[in-house]
């Protein structure tokens, strides 16, 4: 079986998958470890731990949040096994932090649920993991270009090899979607940690979408606080939470809104707009203590460098964060397509209009750990390996062809990139409107034009071609930005993070799914019910 994605999910699913015996083979864009968004997270995970919470408080907890558009099943699972599976973390070696502080960041949470434990020692946990298993082929620096699928299932995908600049075919009897999310289709996103490019372009929803699989609330995008100035921490997930003030110096974050909420990020959106947004904490003592020693290196290290807000005002912006939509998936994480799963923040339907920080991490082990399951038993029950359709690998060899081979125009990859991103900052951030929408589809439609067009340099041939991964990753971009403008526009109402400003309210008809999929060659918006 194949699994595509190797971060926290993906990982977890490898391992889980090994342990039936399976073989496994596991793509990851860049080194293990080295890249992607789970070492970037700072690391709370949410279970139901003290006494009086319950995993059914949890979940009624998150679908309120969520706006009533999570599909309980799934969440249900989420809070019902989040507690083993962070034990599990534990007992493969992951160093937790199971002192749960009273400070509730979500207001509407009745109980503090965060355990702590950073991204980087998720991974490198299940790295180490990893390693127990001769079953698990790990193929590093690799690029899925494309799901191959036959008689309507997938059976693999077609693989570029960024060291030797080549194509290889994988036959798989079952693959797990892990890619990952698509934070850097905006300008400022903290998937994008001091501007340095974590892969999070939408790769996993287009290789889903063109496979035939759902696509649901993609219009569903949470945006966050993040610093601006100094430049050294641009982007970064490292705030404390103090008070923000505007350019008049005044406070006006709304009472009880929370940190990661739309009504903050709404708030802080619109002042954006007026001038400049500040934290200053010089008047407030720095905690001499951190939740984790890897969390703890992190904050002396800022110290040292005298940027945090208790040396210094810093300035902030309004960064993507995080994506509640996705393939749409059941709680054995099957998509609408046989043979294909999705796990962690590729997949969508979990959190609804808003997701409670702190379970995304929960979100990804958990999920990681069932496609894992599910997969492998799927696999399991196949005999030899399907048949895998020559006539797809002539046609993506065929597109790889045209993207590389010599062209006329001086279009380069990096500059479509950032007019891409300049329009959905612009049209499709915290604050919508209907005309605003169609301009973003109309302008990403004309830059989809020049595709075609887009340099990539060759002169160094094909292996390790920074040129070419990004040509991929911004054919990848502008695809998946339409597909987000289109659900917006699909979404006739205001709920969590979807603000349109023509539909101002939240509509009690409007409890239902945006679907997106493809359909004649084009993208096809619909809705369909939330399961309750």
């Amino acid at each position: 079986m194949l699994v595509i994605g190797a971060g926290g999910a993906g990982a977890r699913a490898a391992i889980e998958a090994a342990q039936t015996g399976r073989q496994v083979a596991l793509i990851c864009r860049s080194p293990l470890g080295k890249g992607g968004l789970t070492p970037t997270a700072n690391g709370g995970y949410q279970a139901a731990v003290l006494p009086g919470d319950s995993p059914a408080i949890h979940a009624e907890d998150l679908i309120a949040v969520g706006c009533g558009l999570n599909d309980r099943p799934l969440v249900e699972v989420l809070t019902g096994e989040a507690l083993e599976q962070a034990r599990m973390l534990e007992q493969f070696g992951a160093r937790m932090n199971w002192e749960i502080p009273q400070k509730v960041h979500e207001p509407q949470m009745r109980y503090p649920r965060s355990i702590f434990v950073p991204g980087k020692e998720v991974l490198a946990t299940l790295r180490r993991q990893l390693r127990k298993y001769g079953n698990v082929l790990l193929l590093e620096d690799y690029l899925s270009l494309q799901l191959l699928f036959h008689d309507g299932e997938v059976v693999g995908a077609l693989l570029f090899d960024i060291k030797e600049g080549s194509i290889t075919v994988c036959e798989s009897k079952a693959t797990i979607l892990a890619t990952g999310s698509l934070g850097e289709i905006y300008p400022l996103s903290a998937q994008e940690p001091m501007g340095l490019p974590t892969g999070s372009t939408g790769s996993g929803y287009i290789l889903a979408g063109m496979a035939g699989a759902d696509l649901v609330d993609m219009e569903m995008i949470q945006f966050s606080i993040v610093p601006l100035h100094p430049p050294l921490i641009q982007g970064m997930r490292c705030l404390p939470w103090g008070p923000l003030r505007n350019s008049q110096g005044n406070e006006f974050l709304p009472p009880n809104a929370g940190e990661y909420s739309h009504e903050t990020a709404q708030a802080l959106y619109r002042e954006l707009q007026r001038g400049a947004v500040t934290m200053d904490l010089h008047d407030r003592k720095a905690p001499d203590h951190a939740r984790h020693p890897v969390a703890g290196q992190r904050n002396r290290q800022l110290r040292e460098f005298e940027v945090t807000p208790y040396q210094r005002r810093v300035t902030v912006g309004l960064a993507s964060l995080f994506m509640m939509g996705g393939v749409h998936i059941n709680e054995r994480c099957e998509t609408s397509v046989p043979g294909l799963y999705a796990a962690g923040e590729v997949a969508g339907n979990v959190h609804g209009a808003r997701r409670v920080a702190g379970n995304a991490f929960t979100e990804m082990i958990v999920f990681g750990a069932r496609a894992g399951k599910y997969a492998a038993r799927e696999a399991a029950g196949k005999g030899r390996f399907p048949e895998v359709p020559k006539q797809q690998i002539g046609e993506c060899l065929e597109r790889l062809s045209g993207i590389v081979q010599e062209k006329h125009g001086d279009i380069t990859p990096g500059e479509l990139r950032r007019k891409a991103r300049s329009i959905m900052g612009r049209y499709l951030h915290v604050i919508r409107t209907g005309p605003g929408i169609q301009t973003a589809l109309e302008e990403l439609g004309t830059l989809e034009q020049d595709l075609p067009f887009v340099r990539v340099k060759t002169e160094g041939g094909l292996r390790y071609n920074a040129s070419l991964i990004e040509t991929f990753d911004v054919n990848w971009l502008l695809a998946v930005s339409r597909i987000v403008c289109q659900a917006a526009l699909t979404r006739q109402e205001s709920r969590g993070f979807q603000f349109r400003e023509d539909f101002p309210e939240e509509k009690e008809d409007w409890l239902k799914h945006t679907v997106i999929r493809r359909a004649g060659g084009e993208w096809v918006g619909g809705t369909k019910a939330v399961a309750g």
